[in-house]
Formats: structure tokens, C-alpha cells, sequence
């Protein structure tokens, strides 16, 4: 049938890999507002914390779907980089990877450093047992310097993959034109950048200020 036959192409995979995109970075503005709120003080944070809790049924609604997206998301990402590595087994002598090439380059890894943080914190906290209330488990978690530089990272690669994503997602899904076209690329690395600062300033107070969600 052509659907298979589509989404087994090149283009079909790119568009999976867009779509799916989509749905991980509206998930990842979403979380970002929550977390924002730890900029507010700990009974702010609790608060949005509860909120989430009395939501529970919906939320696990959200989490399957947010499943699929992400193993769709991997499954082809990973697809995709070996079919260009077999397209490819030289690799060229001179890399170009300035500006957006930088991302794009790096996108595999900070792909891969993603998938192991979000391993890392779901670990932590939404499959941990935790004693605490949530903003002091965030802030005893945070508060050591392993995991919050762990944390910063992981967000700097975090900040790379979404500049990257967003130009790409906007590409394969044929939002492009050649007189907008940089406007949407600076854009799309404004948003990357803005998102991963905020996520990045959650373990950098926890780590220096010690009234961070006290």
C-alpha cells in the first residue's frame, strides 16, 4: 500500500520524525511552565506539583501518548542516522559544522545524552517512591553538585537538540521559503536557547543558593 510504502521512505521517515517532534517539544514547553514555577518558591512549586496529582487519570493519558511519540521519535531517528551512515561509510575530510551545521552534526549525540537524562530523571522522580515533598526531593537532589552538573549538561545538549528539531521539523514538513527561510532558523534557535536557559537555571540555583525552594 502507498502508506507503508511512504512512511518506509526517506521522506515518510522524515515526517514521523517531524511529527513526533512536534508533539515532544509541546510536551517539553508544557513541563517547561511547570518547572518555572520553582522560580516562585517551594509552596508554588508544591502547589503545580498537587495540581498534576489530582490530574492523575489525564496525565497518564498524556504520558502513553507522549510514549508513542517518543519511541517513534528514537526508533526513527536511529533509522535514519545508520541509512546515512551506510549512504555514506566515508566520512568527509572537512566537516562543516558552523552555525546550524553545529547542530545538525551533533544531533545524534545530544539525542542520545537526551534519552539517557530522561532515563536518569524519571528515575528520580516520577518512578521514585519519594519521602519528600517535591520541591525539597528537586532542591536535596539538586543541591549536589554530581547531579546538577549532570543536570546543566544535559540541558546544553538539551538547548542544541531543539534548535536543531525545530528547524528540521519546520523543513520536513515543507514550512520553508527562501525569503523566510533565515528568519525561521533564527527562530527556531531562539526558542532552543531560551527553553534550555530556563531548564539550565533550575540545578544552577539549587546548586549556589541556598534559599533556592526553601
Amino acid at each position: 500500500m502507498w502508506v507503508s510504502r511512504y512512511f518506509t521512505s526517506s521522506l515518510g521517515k522524515k515526517s514521523l520524525m517531524a511529527v513526533s517532534g512536534w508533539g515532544l517539544a509541546l510536551f517539553l514547553m508544557v513541563h517547561l511552565a511547570g518547572n518555572a514555577t520553582t522560580f516562585f518558591g517551594r509552596d508554588v512549586f508544591n502547589s503545580y506539583a498537587a495540581h498534576l496529582d489530582a490530574l492523575s487519570v489525564v496525565v497518564h493519558c498524556f504520558e502513553v501518548l507522549l510514549l508513542l511519540f517518543f519511541l517513534v521519535h528514537v526508533f526513527t531517528g536511529v533509522t535514519l542516522y545508520v541509512e546515512n551512515l551506510k549512504a555514506r561509510p566515508k566520512r568527509y575530510k572537512v566537516s562543516r559544522i558552523k552555525g546550524r551545521n553545529l547542530a545538525s552534526w551533533l544531533a545524534p549525540y545530544t539525542g542520545f545524552l537526551t534519552f539517557v537524562f530522561l532515563a536518569v530523571h524519571l528515575m528520580n522522580f516520577r518512578f521514585a517512591h519519594l519521602k519528600l515533598p517535591v520541591a525539597d526531593a528537586v532542591r536535596q537532589l539538586l543541591h549536589r553538585p554530581v547531579f546538577a552538573f549532570f543536570y546543566m549538561i544535559a540541558m546544553v545538549g538539551v538547548g542544541f537538540h531543539i534548535c536543531h528539531g525545530l528547524w528540521s521539523m519546520l523543513q520536513s514538513l515543507g514550512i520553508n521559503h527562501p525569503k523566510y527561510n533565515p528568519l525561521l532558523e533564527k527562530g527556531a534557535v531562539t526558542v532552543g536557547i531560551i527553553m534550555a536557559s530556563i531548564f539550565f537555571l533550575i540545578p544552577l540555583l539549587a546548586l549556589l543558593v541556598n534559599g533556592f525552594l526553601r
